[in-house]
């Protein structure tokens, strides 16, 4: 459920074979994560902030990410159409420009 696209997930998975995985870092990452929380925080960030989702992630939905969004001032929202959890990868290009238009900004 991480992509909106079949044929995303199968390139994904098919180049997620070549990555390496570290068990132990793994488990010390899902272990801190559990109290690693921002949410409280991000009201206070005061530096340009781009949140981002896509419109079919089921990781963090984009009415999570855009809940987030109206906690940042002057937070910049963009929702990939075409996209779930990774928009870099399913839409490259307009992730791209969204990026560049931001850090350009």
């Amino acid at each position: 459920m991480l992509f909106c696209s079949p044929e995303q997930r199968a390139l994904y998975i098919k180049l997620a074979t070549r990555l390496a995985f570290n068990q132990q870092v793994n488990a010390a990452l899902s272990q801190d994560i559990e109290r690693f929380d921002l949410e409280p925080e991000v009201r206070k960030f005061r530096m340009p902030v781009m949140v981002v989702t896509g419109r079919f992630d089921t990781v963090v939905p984009p009415s999570t990410a855009y809940r987030i969004h109206l906690q940042i001032p002057g937070s910049r929202f963009v929702a990939f159409e075409r996209s779930g959890h990774l928009p870099f990868f399913e839409e490259p290009d307009a992730f791209a420009r969204e990026v560049e238009s931001f850090l350009a900004r």
